[in-house]
């Protein structure tokens, strides 16, 4: 979605271009700001996370809690499920747009 919207067929035009603020949208695991770059900022929300070692989980660091099967503290279950509602419904959106 991000090479069409920039109007771009090969990824690598990017990555080799002068452009670093696409270059850094482009290689980002941070959601909120693919999603910015996509023009969807604040239409999706994404909890932070405290893990069972009691660190912080933001959406630029979600792609890591399932990497390494990280578990989130047990108070923390209601935030998981609406983390994994928001990314399904990102999906949703991308299909759509797809």
């Amino acid at each position: 979605m991000l090479l069409d919207k920039w109007n771009e067929e090969n990824s690598k035009n990017i990555l080799d271009s002068n452009d670093s603020r696409k270059k850094d949208i482009l290689t980002s695991h941070n959601l909120e700001k693919i999603l910015k770059g996509l023009g969807q900022q604040g239409n999706f929300r994404f909890p932070q996370l405290a893990t069972v070692h009691k660190n912080v989980v933001v959406a630029e660091t979600y792609h890591q809690l399932y990497r390494y099967c990280i578990r989130t503290q047990e108070k923390q279950q209601d935030k998981e499920e609406k983390m994994e509602e928001t990314l399904n419904n990102v999906a949703c959106w991308i299909e759509k747009g797809m």
